[in-house]
């Protein structure tokens, strides 16, 4: 059995981040956060290919001038193409799986993830009757798919993305063609009222790479964009 583990990501080095982070912190700290959740999740998939080696990790690139990036250096490297996510993954999606038994889809934005919980929900998707896979983020989006069956595009480009109804949005699309499992919800980091809950996470049994970017949410102090006002 062959299975390919993807994230998409975005080329560290190559531009800035610009989302709701980099709006109410700042583009550098967004950035970094960014890079250090890219890190994260990268170790906990080489963490579930340590014992089991059916499942390779494959990178799915935003940017086609970032795929020759040395941070994707020793692993495979795929264009996620043009258009939006839905069409993305839809791509994506489409062309691993002509290789590969299974395919997940995962976004940096759940690193924090304990580890071993992670391999479970990974592991008992992969030996259940189950067609897909789905993870929701407490924000109402989804951080990881997993499949084995064929989806039609329409099922992906239906879904709206980044906002509180994408996990049950997708979760009814694809539903529609196969079993899905519902695994464990996870944590979301979408703007800087939410850091204040991530320095709560317990740091017991982090891969080294969660701990730095734990660091850097407990360590970065933000200047109050209105302390030098002049009030008149």
């Amino acid at each position: 059995m062959r299975i390919a583990f993807v994230i998409m990501g975005r080329t560290p080095g190559l531009k800035q981040a610009r989302n709701r982070l980099s709006r109410t912190t700042n583009r550098e700290f967004a950035t970094d956060f960014y890079n250090h959740s890219l890190n994260a999740t990268r170790d906990l998939v080489l963490e579930v290919t340590k014992n089991n080696s059916d499942i390779e990790l494959v990178w799915a690139v935003e940017e086609k001038e970032g795929l020759r990036s040395d941070y994707w250096k020793g692993h495979r490297t795929i264009y996620q193409g043009d258009g939006g996510l839905g069409d993305r993954l839809d791509k994506v999606y489409k062309s691993l799986l002509k290789e590969y038994d299974a395919v997940f889809l995962m976004q940096p934005n759940s690193a924090q993830l304990p580890a071993e919980i992670f391999e479970y929900d990974t592991l008992n998707f992969l030996t259940s009757d189950y067609d897909f896979l789905l993870g929701k983020t407490d924000k109402g989006d989804f951080y990881l798919f997993g499949g084995s069956s064929k989806i039609p595009l329409n099922a992906w480009i239906d879904v709206s993305y980044y906002c509180e109804s994408t996990y049950s949005e997708l979760n009814s699309s694809i539903a529609r063609f196969g079993k899905v499992l519902e695994i464990t919800e996870s944590f979301g980091v979408l703007e800087k009222k939410d850091l204040d809950s991530y320095k709560e996470i317990p740091t017991d049994g982090m891969l080294e790479s969660q701990e730095k970017l734990h660091e850097l949410v407990t360590q970065t102090k933000f200047k109050d964009r209105f302390a030098d006002l002049v009030r008149l």
